[in-house]
């Protein structure tokens, strides 16, 4: 394997950490307020939720108004 190739992983699993980490932290949120909160863009977020609720990791709660966390 290159090292661009390792690069690549080494920052999806980066950006996964960063998408747990803030989940665990902040509990159910939209994927624009998680991607506001780690930086990454929509498409990513949207990437990498597909893959975790894929694998069992998170799950879709459906529609849920940032006001009501508050």
């Amino acid at each position: 394997m290159s090292l661009k190739g390792q690069n690549i992983i080494r920052a999806k699993q980066t950006n996964r950490s960063r998408v747990l980490q803030s989940l665990l932290r902040y509990g159910p949120t939209s994927r624009q307020h998680i991607a506001e909160m780690t930086q990454l863009t929509s498409a990513t977020i949207s990437h990498l939720t597909a893959e975790l609720i894929e694998e069992g990791l998170i799950r879709e709660v459906g529609y849920l108004q940032e006001e009501e966390k508050k």
